[in-house]
């Protein structure tokens, strides 16, 4: 059972870290005055130390086994009531942690993620930047193609040009000399007709 063994995982840390042996049933995540612990962590951990374990659910119990010694860890209660002039938060343990400290931490924790927006819309930027250089190379790069076929046509146009009245000269030449010849042939055989 994950209650079992976050209460476990507590008091092994407990001893592990401060020598102070602590039952596992007896650790507590609001310790009393009385008690020879409590406990530091980062403000982003405060919301498991608002309740006493047995009210929390097995996601919490499964964060505090895979945090403790990570995010928060236990350490003297004479080191943990220079805090008590932070006062108590709805029952919460208050952190050693200075206002200075979570305020700062807070602006650290807002300006990464405003890093973070940045960088993706920069990115993003980049992104469709990049895409219409290549838009605008590919359409640069079609334009030369058809400017090339354009030129070769005009070309291989002016060619066809000429080879067509270089035949059209060879067949009327041919056509005139045909003509020529036809004539040729009826007056000898109009004079061959007379002889006879």
């Amino acid at each position: 059972e994950w209650r079992t063994k976050c209460y476990k995982e507590l008091s092994v840390h407990i001893q592990s870290r401060l020598g102070i042996v602590v039952e596992p049933a007896q650790v507590r995540l609001l310790p009393s005055p009385d008690n020879p612990y409590t406990w530091k962590f980062l403000p982003k951990k405060k919301h498991l130390f608002l309740k006493n374990i047995s009210d929390h659910s097995i996601s919490v119990y499964k964060d505090l086994c895979n945090s403790v010694g990570k995010t928060f860890k236990a350490i003297p209660a004479k080191q943990g009531n220079s805090a008590n002039s932070l006062g108590m938060l709805d029952g919460a343990v208050a952190s050693t942690v200075s206002k200075t400290e979570i305020s700062f931490s807070a602006l650290i924790d807002r300006l990464r993620g405003e890093n973070a927006l940045l960088s993706h819309a920069m990115e993003e930027i980049r992104t469709q930047i990049l895409a219409k250089l290549e838009r605008r190379r590919h359409t640069e790069r079609e334009l030369e193609h058809l400017k090339e076929v354009n030129q070769r046509l005009h070309k291989e146009s002016k060619e066809n040009l000429s080879v067509t009245i270089h035949l059209k000269g060879v067949f009327d030449a041919q056509s005139q000399g045909l003509k020529s010849a036809v004539q040729e042939l009826q007056a000898l055989q109009e004079g061959l007709f007379i002889g006879t």
